[in-house]
């Protein structure tokens, strides 16, 4: 399963790469990100519709390392509670939010 969801994470990057190289492709998203003042919360929601598909491609690309980074740890056999199948879930997730995010900007 590791080599599929890697190459669906390196589509997603060439795609997200794709989109921002293209932007009239979300003229909504264009037009308010030129307009929203950096920090105000326009310019926090655009930050966040720019940043959840990041978050998804990184949960498909390096689960591993995320779940050594920011999983805890059960005491008896300091086993990694949040194995790289959570993280697979969260790329899912965040992945199905962001699209239904970036579909209200078309």
């Amino acid at each position: 399963m590791r080599g599929f969801h890697s190459v669906l994470g390196v589509l997603l990057a060439v795609g997200y790469a794709a989109l921002l190289a293209h932007p009239a492709w979300l003229p909504g998203l264009t037009a308010a990100a030129q307009f929203a003042p950096p920090y105000s919360r326009a310019g926090t929601g655009v930050t966040v519709a720019y940043g959840l598909p990041l978050a998804a491609i990184a949960c498909f690309l390096m689960p591993r390392r995320l779940m050594l980074w920011l999983s805890p740890r059960v005491p008896p056999l300091n086993d990694y509670l949040l194995t790289a199948g959570f993280w697979y879930l969260a790329g899912y997730l965040l992945l199905a939010v962001s699209a239904g995010l970036l579909l209200l900007f078309r």
